[in-house]
């Protein structure tokens, strides 16, 4: 997830906005793998380095829980510079 919060405690006030406007999206054919897809391209970084680095189970499943808590956590940490 490092690409990820970097990118996040990088990015302007619109970032975070759209940032936390995908994480909060409550639909359910918008799962947390679309969401890190949206979210790669919003901030204009690689896709596969996001998907690469997201934390997966053993059968190669996104999960959602520990990568929502990350880039949650992410931007609380930009929130508090």
């Amino acid at each position: 997830m490092k690409t990820l919060e970097t990118a996040i405690l990088q990015g302007d006030e619109i970032d975070q906005d759209l940032v936390w406007s995908l994480l909060k999206r409550k639909d359910e054919k918008f799962g947390i793998l679309k969401k890190l897809k949206a979210m790669a391209r919003a901030l204009d970084i690689p896709e596969e380095e996001v998907l690469e680095e997201a934390f997966k189970d053993d059968q190669g499943r996104y999960l959602d829980g520990p990568n929502r808590d990350a880039i949650h956590n992410a931007l609380i940490d930009w929130k508090s510079k």
